[in-house]
């Protein structure tokens, strides 16, 4: 056989961007021509993946097009025959996440027997869809240096992700709202949102992680519950080959420099252990792969509150993990295809602190995680493929008082500080749900079309002793508090000087549970249905069209708790605000219009654009707290200062709950939390207008602005406060009561917020060729704003109940510019280089005020005396810089691989701090603590085959 190489295959367009036809996986399509350009039917076109040996295959229409669909992300043989013809073949090409990719072959007639071999590598341009996306690919994912090794932390490569650091308990766009962001495995959703996102997510070995996707604006109308973005994860699989891993990554404070604030080398040691081992059962049919990974740390932490001028404590912090995965896939036949997966998590943090608050506050916190998927995908014919996917997850956080710690002590709240342990502590959380997503995806004409159902069965349950030791709030910070309760001394209030306190304390609260019940228990059904197409108009236009609809029917429904009236006058207006049943939001239809134009014809430019409406849930927090704490559960008491001596001593002057109960002592005033009727899901108005440039086979580029309006967020507020006509704020509840004075202060949960975003999201990428890839994206933020979700979200109030418009500032999310690079060399001789390098602007936070003129309990604390107000977020934290580096070196013996790696992270060891932002304090701006971390050394070894 004679075999020739040419450059047959035309640029391919498609890039890191949503799939045409589902979320995780790729598509081919293209057209088939003889040498004269006339179109060719009949021609059989077949991709093998080069791993499994699993083969996708489809003849070409009258038109010459093939579409090759539900493929998995990966390495694959294309290859056109037709006979008569010379088979013209594609040795490899590799397909990302959710990647359209467009392949046109030209043939041959055959006078000899040969094969005309194609070069030409995934293409760079999506010439179908119209969103705003990054990829992270295999080579990212294997040798970009990672401080913790978390794979989300390589998100921030992406453009348009402007958070600076991603941890398991935060998020690639720096929200901690559940509704901003989705977490994908393997097309199946693997959030945690029975709370809100700080208690943590699933965690997965990065060793177990194939390669990911994020979609940060107009994502596809299969993908659904987010606002902001969704990340489409994939599990590695087993292929035809036996091949596994041991590795072990070790970090020390031996190869540390000295913490930028203390000046000295802390304690540090950090250990990472695991192996994952792959194979076949059958060859090309049947596949098998799993992963294990330990965790250890045993830290440190310096601890410096601001109101301690300096003063710090070195305490202990050490954290435990276990990760765990299995994956089998089977072939049952050529049409169909099983994916069954496992997953187990659990983390251990026995010993948690925070540097800029008190040590008082310190915790035992444990999360737990274990989900099944399964998949199972069936091409019907070669136009019509349908998809079953069904999936279990469960997740559970539990967190308590460090039990060497004041773990009895109520929660004291002055102006500038909190003592004591979280007044939400105790508490045992979890999550369960079941999720069955059913999918066709038909192919008629110039129409390529989806439609699809979902129905999301979850629970969420368990106990939660939240303020079961009291609040005590206080109007202001005692100028003496540091030596009153002096850090040495933080386990032991027996040593601490409470005396002397009664003049600034204003109330104090504390929850009764009647026979020590303190279980919720609420369903949270959720449905969802699509319709999409992707219309090619033409050879160059293509529409992206589509509407989605979802409902959320109990979120806001708490068993068990009975309708009531509770009628409120507080001078601005006059409302009902008892528990009403049957809350429930029904119009979350989300029609979604976006297009993709290929200028020249020859698939190296593409104008694209789009606008869509996009609906999130909220966290489960709203009907929890209703059903706990909407007053027919547990008596939730307010004691206000009564001015006599020893209040703090004593506030509820020796009243027990049998008091209460019996009728010995009145009800004092209850607080509440209230779900207000009307309540509606958050929403986005997404819109985007951008291009993508292909130079050569390698290098690509692409810009894209972006724009959001956000609706209906959630925000909490207290409305039983007198409003004030002549400075517009509510009066001091300690000085004018109250309208209803059988409560005190009402949580009231309104989905009243809005926000806003516009930004230009910008990338360069320069595909792995020759040994070399690098990519480089920025993002320039012209603005962000919100009404105080970032701040004011669970646990926080409004400052002003009457005015919502009030809170409008500058987002704590907002960072002016985002810039991150990183590259891979493969030098020679086994010698790699990888690295990357991040920089951001700085996000904002807010100044604080000393004082409390309004009486306000868990607002932000923006008020001074004279009742100026503090605008939201006008402090700008210190920018981020990092630039991390990896060389390592492969030694095969025989069929084995051994490969030494060394790591630096912030290799220039830049500092940047935590600031005293008490407005009117002396050490005002001034560094408290290292924000993060200083120039960090890491030692690897892996053994492979």
């Amino acid at each position: 056989m004679l075999t020739r190489c040419r450059n047959l295959a035309r640029r391919a367009t498609g890039a890191p961007a949503g799939a045409e036809y589902a979320q995780v996986e790729a598509t081919i399509v293209g057209t088939v021509a003889d040498e004269s350009k006339a179109v060719l039917p009949g021609v059989t076109v077949t991709a093998a993946d080069l791993a499994t040996g699993r083969q996708f295959t489809d003849v070409t229409d009258v038109r010459g097009e093939y579409r090759l669909v539900g493929m998995q992300a990966g390495k694959y043989k294309v290859q056109a025959e037709l006979a008569g013809f010379a088979p013209s073949v594609l040795s490899e090409v590799e397909l990302l996440v959710g990647q359209n990719a467009t392949i046109v072959f030209s043939m041959k007639v055959a006078s000899i027997e040969e094969t005309l071999t194609v070069s030409a590598a995934a293409p760079l341009v999506d010439t179908r869809q119209a969103q705003v996306s990054g990829n992270v690919d295999r080579r990212q994912m294997e040798e970009l240096p990672i401080n913790g090794r978390n794979w989300l932390q390589l998100s921030t490569m992406v453009k348009g992700i402007t958070a600076n650091q991603i941890t398991d308990t935060s998020t690639p766009n720096g929200s901690s709202r559940t509704a901003a962001f989705r977490v994908n495995l393997d097309g199946q959703e693997i959030t945690q949102e029975t709370s809100v996102t700080g208690f943590g997510q699933p965690g997965i070995s990065r060793d177990a992680i194939a390669e990911y996707q994020i979609v940060t604006n107009m994502f596809d109308v299969t993908m659904g519950r987010s606002v902001g973005l969704q990340v489409q994860a994939i599990s590695k699989a087993g292929a035809n080959n036996y091949s596994g891993s041991m590795y072990g990554y070790f970090r020390s404070d031996k190869l540390n420099a000295a913490d930028a604030y203390t000046g000295k080398v802390l304690p540090y040691s950090n250990q990472q252990v695991g192996g994952t081992f792959g194979g076949p059962i059958i060859k090309d049919k049947m596949h098998y792969f799993f992963s294990y990974e330990y965790q250890r740390e045993p830290n440190t932490i310096v601890i410096g509150p601001s109101v301690y001028r300096g003063e710090t404590i070195t305490l202990p912090a050490d954290t435990f993990q276990h990760y765990a995965l299995g994956r089998g896939d089977y072939q049952l036949t050529p049409k169909d295809h099983l994916l069954v997966r496992g997953n187990y998590f659990d983390w251990q943090n026995p010993h948690f602190f925070s540097a800029t608050t008190s040590p008082t506050r310190g915790a035992e916190r444990f999360h737990h995680s274990n989900f099944v998927t399964g998949n199972w995908s069936r091409v019907i014919r070669n136009n019509l493929l349908q998809e079953l996917k069904v999936n279990w997850f469960h997740y559970q956080f539990i967190n308590a008082p460090l039990k060497d710690g004041p773990s009895s002590f109520p929660e004291f709240i002055f102006g500038s500080i909190t003592i004591g342990p979280n007044w939400n502590y105790p508490e045992d959380w979890n999550q369960d749900h079941v999720t069955t997503t059913y999918e066709l995806k038909w192919h008629k004409g110039t129409h390529d079309l989806k439609v699809g159902s979902e129905l999301h069965i979850e629970k969420d349950a368990g106990w939660w002793r939240a303020r079961s030791r009291g609040q005590m709030f206080f109007s202001t910070t005692p100028a003496d508090l540091p030596q009153r309760v002096p850090l040495a001394q933080w386990t032991n209030p027996a040593q601490w000087n409470l005396a002397g306190l009664d003049s600034i304390a204003t109330r104090f609260d504390i929850y009764y549970a009647p026979g020590d019940d303190w279980t919720y228990d609420v369903p949270r059904p959720m449905y969802a249905g699509w319709l999409g197409d992707t219309w090619a108009v033409n050879n160059r236009l293509t529409l992206n069209l589509g509407v989605r609809y979802d409902v959320a029917w109990k979120d806001f429904v708490s068993p068990g708790n009975k309708e009531t009236t509770l009628i409120i006058n507080n001078g601005f207006n006059v409302q009902d605000y008892g528990y009403k049943n049957n809350i429930r939001d029904l119009s979350n239809v989300a029609p979604r219009v976006g297009f993709a134009w290929n200028v020249t014809g020859k698939n190296d430019l593409v104008i694209r654009g789009g606008s869509g409406l996009f609906f999130g849930t909220q966290g489960g927090n709203q009907a929890v707290d209703a059903q706990l704490f909407g007053g027919q559960r547990l008596i939730v008491a307010s004691f206000q200062n009564d001015g006599k001596p020893g209040f703090v001593q004593d506030p509820a002057r020796g009243a027990t709950l049998n008091d209460v109960l019996s009728g010995k002592v009145p009800l004092p005033p209850q607080t509440i939390s209230v779900i207000q009727p009307g309540f509606q899901m958050p929403s986005t108005w997404q819109s985007m207008f951008g291009f993508q440039k292909q130079f050569t086979d390698v290098i690509g580029v692409d810009a894209d602005l972006v724009y959001y309006k956000g609706y209906r967020e959630d925000e909490q507020l207290d409305p039983n406060v007198f409003y004030d006509p002549v400075t517009g704020f509510p009066k001091n509840p300690s000085r004018f009561g109250r309208p209803n004075s059988s409560y005190g202060p009402i949580n009231l949960k309104a989905s009243i917020g809005y926000s806003d975003y516009f930004a230009l999201a910008s990338s360069f990428t320069r595909r792995y060729r020759s040994n070399f890839q690098f990519g480089l994206t920025y993002t320039l933020m012209f603005y962000k704003h919100d009404t105080g979700i970032s701040s004011a979200g669970y646990g926080s109030q409004l400052l002003n109940p009457f005015d919502v418009s009030a809170e409008w500032a500058r987002s704590s999310e907002f960072q002016r510019n985002t810039l991150n690079a990183n590259g891979v060399w493969n030098v020679r001789w086994g010698l790699l280089l990888a690295g990357s390098f991040h920089y951001g602007s700085g996000n904002y936070s807010t100044i604080t005020s000393p004082a409390d003129p309004l009486g306000q309990v868990n607002g932000a604390r923006r008020v001074l005396a004279d009742l100026t107000v503090i605008p939201r977020n006008t402090f700008r934290q210190d920018p981020w810089q990092s630039l991390d580096l990896r060389v390592s070196k492969d030694v095969r013996v025989g069929t084995i691989k051994l490969t030494g790696m060394a790591e630096v992270f912030n290799l220039y060891d830049y500092a940047r701090f935590n600031r005293n932002t008490i407005y009117g304090n002396a050490l005002f701006g001034q560094a408290t603590s290292s924000a993060g971390i200083p120039r960090t050394g890491q030692l690897a070894f892996r053994i492979s085959f």
